[in-house]
């Protein structure tokens, strides 16, 4: 899915740990689930407690994005040498990161694969008011995913089913 050039958008705690795919929990992934989803042997979104404090990206595409604790950063050294390019938009230190974003280096049949994990911490409820994480990631999608994806442009209309009828009913 990723890999074709599709988007992921995860805000949640520790991206692919479990899930509940037909209403219930699955057996959980442990960490072994994002290390699946982005092909990098050993990574992890483990604990590590965080204050994450926004970067200039996270400030231009992200205005809402507030300092806040992450418990599940981005293990940012695991990606070093990786086949993803990251933009950190909150950050603790040069190793954890939250929320951030990876790209893939190499594209697929729909484009780059993207990963966006944001707000990885292990509650439901947030201490901050209002919730961050609708207006941040509705930011994220208007502001950096518009820039980098180009969401906005045209839609192709070669080969498209309504062109190929419209096609057929001209005969």
């Amino acid at each position: 899915f990723v890999e074709a050039g599709n988007i992921l958008i995860n805000v949640a705690d520790w991206i692919g740990y479990m899930s509940y795919e037909g209403g219930n929990r699955s057996p959980n992934n442990g960490p072994s689930g994002a290390a699946n989803i982005f092909d990098i042997k050993g990574l992890s979104f483990g604990a590590r407690k965080g204050d994450m404090k926004p970067t200039a990206a996270g400030q231009k595409y992200i205005p809402s994005l507030k300092p806040f604790k992450s418990d599940r950063p981005w293990h940012v050294e695991q990606f070093k040498d990786s086949d993803w390019d990251l933009t950190i938009f909150a950050q603790a230190d040069k190793d954890n990161a939250d929320p951030a974003v990876a790209v893939s280096k190499q594209s697929g049949k729909d484009g780059k694969g993207i990963i966006a994990a944001m707000w990885q911490a292990a509650k439901p409820k947030w201490d901050i008011e209002p919730d961050p994480r609708g207006i941040g990631v509705v930011e994220f999608i208007a502001n950096w995913l518009d820039e980098a994806a180009k969401l906005s442009t045209a839609v192709e209309t070669e080969n498209k089913l309504t062109t190929a009828w419209a096609d057929i009913k001209q005969l």
